[in-house]
Protein backbone atom coordinates (compact mmCIF):
# COMPACT_ATOMS: atom_id res chain seq x y z
CA UNK A 1 0.00 0.00 0.00
CA UNK A 2 1.35 3.63 -1.25
CA UNK A 3 2.47 5.86 1.94
CA UNK A 4 1.36 9.29 2.25
CA UNK A 5 4.01 12.14 2.40
CA UNK A 6 4.05 14.54 5.28
CA UNK A 7 5.63 17.88 5.46
CA UNK A 8 9.14 17.32 7.82
CA UNK A 9 10.30 20.93 8.96
CA UNK A 10 13.21 20.34 11.11
CA UNK A 11 16.75 22.25 12.24
CA UNK A 12 19.84 20.85 13.43
CA UNK A 13 22.47 22.34 15.69
CA UNK A 14 25.93 21.35 15.80
CA UNK A 15 29.17 21.64 18.00
CA UNK A 16 32.78 20.59 17.63
CA UNK A 17 33.79 17.12 18.48
CA UNK A 18 37.28 15.73 18.63
CA UNK A 19 39.69 17.61 17.32
CA UNK A 20 43.10 15.33 16.37
CA UNK A 21 45.21 18.19 15.63
CA UNK A 22 48.02 18.72 17.86
CA UNK A 23 49.12 22.76 18.42
CA UNK A 24 53.16 21.97 17.88
CA UNK A 25 52.24 20.37 14.44
CA UNK A 26 51.16 23.65 13.05
CA UNK A 27 53.62 25.10 11.43
CA UNK A 28 54.05 29.90 11.78
CA UNK A 29 55.48 31.21 8.54
CA UNK A 30 59.32 30.52 7.77
CA UNK A 31 59.90 34.04 8.49
CA UNK A 32 58.46 34.36 11.77
CA UNK A 33 61.55 34.16 14.81
CA UNK A 34 59.94 35.88 18.03
CA UNK A 35 58.62 33.42 20.25
CA UNK A 36 55.74 35.10 20.90
CA UNK A 37 54.55 35.98 17.57
CA UNK A 38 54.98 32.03 16.61
CA UNK A 39 52.71 31.09 19.55
CA UNK A 40 50.33 33.55 18.88
CA UNK A 41 50.11 32.83 14.95
CA UNK A 42 49.79 29.11 16.42
CA UNK A 43 46.63 29.86 18.68
CA UNK A 44 45.13 32.00 16.01
CA UNK A 45 45.17 28.93 13.85
CA UNK A 46 44.18 26.12 16.27
CA UNK A 47 41.15 28.36 16.86
CA UNK A 48 40.31 28.67 13.20
CA UNK A 49 40.44 25.07 13.57
CA UNK A 50 38.32 24.67 16.22
CA UNK A 51 35.82 27.38 14.66
CA UNK A 52 35.32 25.57 11.90
CA UNK A 53 35.17 21.41 13.14
CA UNK A 54 31.64 22.26 14.56
CA UNK A 55 29.96 23.11 10.53
CA UNK A 56 32.37 20.00 8.74
CA UNK A 57 30.07 16.91 9.38
CA UNK A 58 32.98 14.62 9.45
CA UNK A 59 34.52 16.65 12.42
CA UNK A 60 31.56 18.18 14.49
CA UNK A 61 28.69 16.14 16.28
CA UNK A 62 25.14 17.22 16.26
CA UNK A 63 23.48 17.96 19.65
CA UNK A 64 20.11 19.38 19.28
CA UNK A 65 17.34 18.41 16.24
CA UNK A 66 13.98 19.97 16.20
CA UNK A 67 11.20 18.96 14.03
CA UNK A 68 7.61 19.37 13.38
CA UNK A 69 5.19 17.39 11.17
CA UNK A 70 2.59 19.09 8.88
CA UNK A 71 1.18 21.79 11.73
CA UNK A 72 1.79 19.47 14.48
CA UNK A 73 3.61 20.37 17.50
CA UNK A 74 7.11 21.16 17.26
CA UNK A 75 9.86 18.70 19.12
CA UNK A 76 12.94 18.52 20.59
CA UNK A 77 15.96 16.51 21.10
CA UNK A 78 18.98 17.98 23.01
CA UNK A 79 21.54 15.24 23.90
CA UNK A 80 25.65 15.51 24.62
CA UNK A 81 24.62 11.41 23.08
CA UNK A 82 24.86 11.85 19.21
CA UNK A 83 23.74 8.25 18.79
CA UNK A 84 20.97 8.61 21.53
CA UNK A 85 19.74 11.73 19.60
CA UNK A 86 20.05 9.81 16.17
CA UNK A 87 17.84 6.77 17.11
CA UNK A 88 15.14 8.95 19.22
CA UNK A 89 14.72 10.41 16.31
CA UNK A 90 15.01 7.81 13.84
CA UNK A 91 12.26 6.15 16.48
CA UNK A 92 9.94 9.24 16.56
CA UNK A 93 9.35 10.40 12.77
CA UNK A 94 9.28 6.18 11.53
CA UNK A 95 6.08 5.98 14.18
CA UNK A 96 4.40 8.65 11.61
CA UNK A 97 4.35 5.93 8.80
CA UNK A 98 5.16 7.83 5.94
CA UNK A 99 7.37 9.52 3.68
CA UNK A 100 8.44 12.89 4.24
CA UNK A 101 9.22 16.38 2.53
CA UNK A 102 11.94 17.29 4.05
CA UNK A 103 11.52 21.34 4.42
CA UNK A 104 14.27 23.31 6.21
CA UNK A 105 17.13 26.27 5.86
CA UNK A 106 20.18 25.26 4.13
CA UNK A 107 19.10 21.37 4.29
CA UNK A 108 20.43 20.89 1.19
CA UNK A 109 24.71 21.59 1.85
CA UNK A 110 24.37 21.12 5.86
CA UNK A 111 21.46 19.31 7.64
CA UNK A 112 21.08 16.51 5.11
CA UNK A 113 24.05 15.49 4.63
CA UNK A 114 25.32 15.95 8.49
CA UNK A 115 21.82 13.58 9.62
CA UNK A 116 22.88 11.01 6.00
CA UNK A 117 25.75 10.47 7.77
CA UNK A 118 24.85 9.97 11.17
CA UNK A 119 22.27 7.30 9.61
CA UNK A 120 25.07 5.48 7.62
CA UNK A 121 27.65 5.84 10.90
CA UNK A 122 25.27 4.68 13.39
CA UNK A 123 23.03 2.05 11.43
CA UNK A 124 20.28 3.75 11.93
CA UNK A 125 18.76 2.21 8.42
CA UNK A 126 14.68 2.95 9.00
CA UNK A 127 16.24 6.94 9.11
CA UNK A 128 18.37 6.57 5.99
CA UNK A 129 15.42 4.99 4.58
CA UNK A 130 13.28 7.67 5.06
CA UNK A 131 15.35 10.41 3.46
CA UNK A 132 15.34 12.24 -0.19
CA UNK A 133 17.10 9.84 -2.66
CA UNK A 134 18.64 12.74 -4.49
CA UNK A 135 18.04 16.68 -4.40
CA UNK A 136 15.41 16.70 -6.76
CA UNK A 137 13.00 14.96 -5.10
CA UNK A 138 11.14 15.16 -1.30
CA UNK A 139 13.43 18.03 -0.29
CA UNK A 140 12.48 21.79 -0.33
CA UNK A 141 15.27 24.22 0.95
CA UNK A 142 13.75 27.80 1.85
CA UNK A 143 17.62 29.19 1.35
CA UNK A 144 17.32 27.95 -2.15
CA UNK A 145 13.42 29.06 -2.66
CA UNK A 146 14.56 32.35 -1.59
CA UNK A 147 16.29 33.13 -4.69
CA UNK A 148 15.50 30.45 -7.05
CA UNK A 149 17.50 32.08 -10.00
CA UNK A 150 20.51 32.12 -8.31
CA UNK A 151 22.35 29.77 -7.35
CA UNK A 152 24.84 31.57 -5.20
CA UNK A 153 22.50 33.14 -2.74
CA UNK A 154 22.61 32.71 0.83
CA UNK A 155 20.13 34.64 3.13
CA UNK A 156 19.89 33.76 6.23
CA UNK A 157 16.75 32.51 7.67
CA UNK A 158 16.36 36.06 10.32
CA UNK A 159 17.00 38.20 7.73
CA UNK A 160 14.38 36.41 5.65
CA UNK A 161 11.62 36.45 8.58
CA UNK A 162 12.59 39.95 9.21
CA UNK A 163 11.91 40.96 5.96
CA UNK A 164 8.72 38.94 5.39
CA UNK A 165 7.10 39.91 8.15
CA UNK A 166 7.86 36.71 10.51
CA UNK A 167 9.33 36.44 14.05
CA UNK A 168 12.62 35.97 13.82
CA UNK A 169 13.84 33.05 15.65
CA UNK A 170 17.40 34.77 16.66
CA UNK A 171 16.27 35.62 20.69
CA UNK A 172 19.64 36.38 22.48
CA UNK A 173 21.34 33.18 20.73
CA UNK A 174 22.29 32.38 17.18
CA UNK A 175 24.41 29.76 15.57
CA UNK A 176 27.33 31.56 16.61
CA UNK A 177 26.56 30.74 20.36
CA UNK A 178 25.59 27.27 20.20
CA UNK A 179 29.31 26.27 21.18
CA UNK A 180 29.34 28.56 24.37
CA UNK A 181 26.35 27.28 25.47
CA UNK A 182 26.91 23.86 25.07
CA UNK A 183 30.10 23.81 26.86
CA UNK A 184 28.40 25.75 29.34
CA UNK A 185 26.10 23.06 29.74
CA UNK A 186 22.82 25.20 28.69
CA UNK A 187 20.73 23.12 26.90
CA UNK A 188 17.47 23.61 27.39
CA UNK A 189 18.32 26.82 25.92
CA UNK A 190 19.76 25.39 22.85
CA UNK A 191 16.57 23.42 22.49
CA UNK A 192 14.84 26.46 22.36
CA UNK A 193 16.38 27.96 19.68
CA UNK A 194 16.48 24.90 17.27
CA UNK A 195 12.89 24.71 18.00
CA UNK A 196 12.32 28.27 17.18
CA UNK A 197 14.57 27.67 13.86
CA UNK A 198 11.53 24.98 12.98
CA UNK A 199 8.80 27.25 13.93
CA UNK A 200 10.42 30.08 11.96
CA UNK A 201 11.12 27.46 8.69
CA UNK A 202 7.51 26.23 8.77
CA UNK A 203 5.66 30.11 8.70
CA UNK A 204 8.29 31.10 5.91
CA UNK A 205 7.80 27.98 3.96
CA UNK A 206 3.80 28.30 3.92
CA UNK A 207 4.75 32.02 2.76
CA UNK A 208 6.58 30.97 0.10
CA UNK A 209 4.41 28.14 -1.31
CA UNK A 210 1.02 30.89 -0.85
CA UNK A 211 -0.48 31.19 -4.41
Amino acid sequence: MKKDIKRLYFDIETVRGVINVNPDDLKAPSNYTDVMKIAAYKDKKMQEIKDKAGLNSFTAKICSISWAVDNGEVQNITSINEDELIYKFENAIDKEGCFFEWIGHNILSFDLPFIFHRSVKYDAGRLKSLLPESNRHNIYDTMKQLSPTDYKAMHKLSDACTYMGIKSPKDGIDGSKVQGYYDAGRFNEIGLYCSNDVKAVRDLHLKLIKR
